[in-house]
């Protein structure tokens, strides 16, 4: 994705263009933690769980044009109990796919699935440039608990797996408050 042409040079592959590159889905609009940044405060829409038939329709669109899919948005995808499917109708449709989490609901269970399953990357998502911050910042959230050890609980399950997917991308937001 990130070496072809339409990506490095769109202006002048734009007649390529005809579909995004990448799209982001929202499988949920809710999130376990209340961060003092989020959107979410204020937003106003009703709260739900996106609909697997939905989901579906996304996805062949998807692979007709050679998209990627990332989950993220307002809400913790793996907050949905259909995510591991939503990434298997993905990866059947051989589309790249990424899932972008604050970590807290990854369990072995889901990794080991998302190791078999072929899920391209998870980008594991936190705050500052310290545990403290992150605790501050993150509110509902322990960085140790809900970040740390869990991206340590992925590796072990990818080695296990004796895979190197999902590759593991690491993601914070720095604030300067003053």
């Amino acid at each position: 994705l990130w070496n072809s042409p339409e990506w490095l040079f769109p202006f002048e592959n734009k007649e390529k263009l005809i579909f995004p590159k990448i799209i982001t889905v929202e499988p949920v609009n809710i999130c376990q933690n209340n961060c003092i940044y989020c959107g979410m405060r204020l937003m106003d829409r009703k709260t739900g769980f996106m609909a697997a038939e939905i989901m579906k329709k996304i996805v062949d669109e998807a692979a007709q044009y050679g998209c990627s899919i990332r989950f993220g948005g307002f809400g913790e995808p793996l907050m949905h109990k259909e995510m591991v499917y939503f990434v298997r109708l993905c990866k059947e449709e051989k589309v790249k796919t990424t899932i972008f989490t604050n970590g807290r609901m990854l369990d072995d269970e889901k990794m080991k699935a998302f190791c078999q399953i072929g899920l391209d990357e998870i980008r594991f998502s936190t705050t500052g440039l310290s545990e403290a911050e992150h605790d501050d910042i993150r509110k509902n959230s322990n960085w140790n608990k809900d970040f740390f050890e869990k991206i340590l609980m992925a590796n072990r399950v990818r080695r296990q797996q004796k895979t190197n997917k999902p590759y593991f991308t690491l993601q914070t937001v720095v604030f300067d408050y003053d």
